[in-house]
C-alpha cells in the first residue's frame, strides 16, 4: 500500500557506517515515486490537514482527466467500533446515505460492497470526492489500485519454485515465523495454517496496542496473531502468502509450510504506524521460546525499526536485535529480512544486521525492480512486483482480487526467501542457516545493480538449482601407482550444482566403520596413499544434499615397496 513519505533525507556516521535518514509520515514500506497513488487519510471525521487536502486533490484531478470523468476510488468507513462487526457495516454506510445528497446516492448505492469489511469500492467524480471527504462517516478514499499487477502464481515459475513442488518439496513439515502487522488467519490460502500466535504490540507515547480484540501485549492465545484494524493491517497477510498460500488461486513458496503470527505494529491516532526495538525483541524472543516446538526454518521481517538506510552493517547502532538474532541464527533458524523500497544505496534495519538475510527485490520480468533499495551488503534478490508505476506493482496473494491482499515491494520479496530456505530444509534437514545462505548465492542468478553510484551484484533465487540434488558420478577409477600404499583416482563429474566431491574408504566392501575420509574438494581426481586393500566410494554434494555414492569396481591396493 501507499503511504505518504517525505522525502527529505539527511546523513549521519557512526563509526564507519553510514546511514540515510528519511523523515517519513507514515510508517511502511513503500516505494517513493513522483506518480505515487494517491490516499486521503481523514484522520478527524468531515476536516482534512494539509496533506490530506493536497491527495484530495490530486485524486480530483485523476478524476477529471478521465473520459467519463470519474475515477474508482476505494472509501473506508468511520464505523463505530474499531472491530466492526457485519451490522456495524451495515448500519454506517446507512448513515452514509442518508447523508449524503441527492448526486452522490447514485454513485454510492452503485458501489461494490463488502460483508464483512467496513470498504466501499465506487467510480466517483471530483465534486463526489469532494462531499465524501467532509462526511463524517469516511475514514479515508484511496485511489484504487488497478491493472497491470502480478499474479503470485506468476512469480513462483521464475523463482523454478514450481519444479522443486513437482518434485514433492513442498515446505512439509516446515514453519515460518512471520513477525509483522499480523496474519488474517483463515484468509483463503492461509486458513489452518497458523499454529501458533502472539501480540508483542505495546503503547508508546501516542501509539497505542494494535492487538487483536485489546488482547495484552504478551498474549499467545488464539487469534492475538491476528490483524489490526485499517488498510495498512493487511500487510502481514500478504507477505505470509508469499511464504505459504495454498490455494487452487495460487500458492507460496513453501506451500505446504504453516505459520507463526506474531504482531508487533502499534498504532497511532494520527494514523502512523510504529515498530519499536523492545517489541521486536519479544517476538524474535517467543520464536527462540518455540524452537523445540516446532521446525522452524525462518522468521521473516518485512518491516523495520529505524527509518534508515546503512551502506553497511548496522550491528553497533542495534546491540539488542543482534544478541536476539545471534541465538536464533545459532539455533538453527535463519532471519530474513526486507532491504528497503526508496531505491537507495542501502538497508533498512533489521535489514542490515550482519546475522539477517537480507532481500532485494526484481520485477516479474527478472529486471531489477526499480524501487528497490540495496548494497553491496545486500544477500539475495527474489520478486517485489512488476516494473511499473507503484499501483501497478501489486503482487496478488493470498484471495488474488481483493484490495487487502496486495501489494509491491521488497516486503513481498522477502518472504519468498523464508520460503525458499523452508524447501531446503526440508530437502537437507541438518543444515545451517549459513549453508542455505550459500546454497542460494551460489546457485542464484546474478543480477547487476546500480544505487546511488555505486555498483554491485546479488543473486537473485533459482529454487530449483538451489534444491536439485547432484547425479551420482558415472564411474570411478583406482590405478595402483605400485609403490607402497599410493593409487590415483578420478571420478567422472555429476550434472546439477555441486560444490565438492568426497571420497571415502574402507577396509569393508560393507563399509563398516571406520570410513575414512581421503578427499573432499572441487577436483574430479586424487592421490590417495593407502594402508592395505580399501574399498572406495565418491558422492557429489551441492552444499546442503549429496548424491548417493558411486563405488569403484575394483579397491586401492597396497604394495609393500617400489617397483
Amino acid at each position: 500500500m501507499q503511504h505518504a513519505i517525505i522525502g527529505n533525507t539527511a546523513t549521519r556516521q557512526h563509526g564507519n557506517i553510514v546511514c540515510t535518514l528519511a523523515l517519513m509520515v507514515a510508517a511502511a514500506l513503500s516505494p517513493l515515486a513522483a506518480d505515487a497513488r494517491a490516499v486521503v487519510e481523514i484522520r478527524r471525521p468531515g476536516e482534512l490537514d494539509s496533506e490530506a487536502r493536497a491527495q484530495l486533490e490530486a485524486l480530483q484531478a485523476l478524476a477529471a482527466s478521465r473520459p467519463d470523468g470519474r475515477t474508482r476510488v476505494m472509501l473506508g468507513l468511520r464505523t463505530p467500533t474499531l472491530k466492526p462487526t457485519p451490522a456495524d457495516i451495515l448500519a454506517t454506510r446507512e448513515l452514509l446515505l442518508q447523508a449524503a445528497d441527492e448526486n452522490l446516492r447514485e454513485p454510492l448505492a452503485a458501489a461494490r460492497r463488502y460483508d464483512n469489511f467496513a470498504f466501499l469500492a465506487a467510480q466517483l467524480s471530483a465534486a463526489h470526492l469532494e462531499a465524501l471527504a467532509a462526511n463524517p462517516h469516511i475514514s479515508f478514499i484511496e485511489e484504487e489500485a488497478e491493472s497491470g499487477g502480478v499474479l503470485l502464481t506468476d512469480v513462483i515459475p521464475l523463482l523454478n519454485a514450481d519444479d522443486v513442488h513437482s518434485d514433492g518439496v513442498d515446505g512439509s513439515g516446515q514453519v515460518i515465523a512471520i513477525i509483522d502487522t499480523g496474519v488474517k488467519s483463515n484468509a483463503t490460502g492461509l486458513s489452518g495454517k497458523v499454529v501458533s500466535e502472539g501480540c508483542y504490540s505495546t503503547a508508546h507515547g501516542t501509539y497505542g496496542s494494535w492487538c487483536y480484540g485489546g488482547a495484552a501485549y504478551g498474549s499467545t492465545a488464539t487469534n492475538s496473531g491476528r490483524e489490526g484494524v485499517g488498510y495498512f493491517s493487511y500487510h502481514g497477510t500478504y507477505v505470509a502468502g508469499n511464504a505459504v498460500a495454498n490455494n487452487a488461486a495460487g500458492y507460496g513458496v513453501a506451500k505446504s509450510a504453516n505459520l507463526i503470527s506474531l504482531q508487533v505494529v502499534s498504532f497511532g491516532d494520527d494514523g502512523e504506524h510504529r515498530i519499536t526495538e523492545s517489541d521486536l525483541v519479544g517476538a524474535l524472543d517467543r520464536v527462540y521460546a518455540l524452537r523445540t516446538t516446532y521446525d522452524i526454518a525462518a522468521v521473516n521481517m518485512s518491516i523495520f525499526v529505524e527509518f534508515t538506510y546503512c551502506e553497511s552493517t548496522c550491528d553497533s547502532e542495534f546491540p539488542g536485535l543482534v544478541t536476539a538474532i545471534g541465538d536464533l541464527v545459532d539455533a538453527g533458524i535463519a532471519v530474513v529480512a526486507a532491504a528497503g523500497n526508496n531505491a537507495v544505496n542501502g538497508m533498512l534495519p533489521p535489514a542490515c544486521i550482519s546475522h539477517v538475510i537480507s532481500v532485494a527485490g526484481v520485477d516479474k520480468d527478472d529486471a531489477v525492480w526499480g524501487y528497490t533499495a540495496a548494497s553491496s551488503g545486500t544477500k539475495l534478490m527474489a520478486v517485489s512486483g512488476k516494473q511499473g508505476s507503484q499501483q501497478t506493482d501489486q503482487i496478488y496473494t493470498t484471495g488474488m482480487s481483493g484490495y487487502e491482499y496486495s501489494a509491491p515491494g521488497t516486503s513481498l520479496a522477502s518472504p519468498q526467501v523464508a520460503g525458499a530456505i523452508a524447501l531446503l530444509r526440508e530437502v537437507a534437514p541438518g543444515g545451517s542457516p549459513a549453508s542455505y545462505l550459500n546454497q542460494l548465492q551460489s546457485t542464484g542468478v546474478l543480477k547487476s545493480v546500480t544505487r546511488g553510484g555505486a555498483n554491485f551484484s546479488i543473486p537473485r533465487i533459482d529454487v530449483e538449482a538451489a534444491a536439485a540434488t547432484p547425479s551420482t558420478p558415472g564411474s570411478l577409477n583406482v590405478t595402483s601407482e605400485s609403490c607402497f600404499g599410493y593409487n590415483s583416482v578420478d571420478w567422472s563429474a555429476s550434472s546439477g550444482p555441486v560444490t565438492q566431491y568426497i571420497l571415502e574408504g574402507s577396509a569393508s566392501s560393507s563399509f563398516t566403520p571406520p570410513v575414512v575420509n581421503y578427499y573432499t574438494g572441487s577436483l574430479t581426481d586424487a592421490f590417495i596413499n593407502v594402508s592395505g586393500t580399501t574399498y572406495l566410494r565418491v558422492r557429489a554434494c551441492n552444499g546442503i544434499v549429496c548424491s548417493s555414492n558411486k563405488v569403484a569396481a575394483f579397491p586401492a591396493t597396497y604394495t609393500a615397496g617400489c617397483m
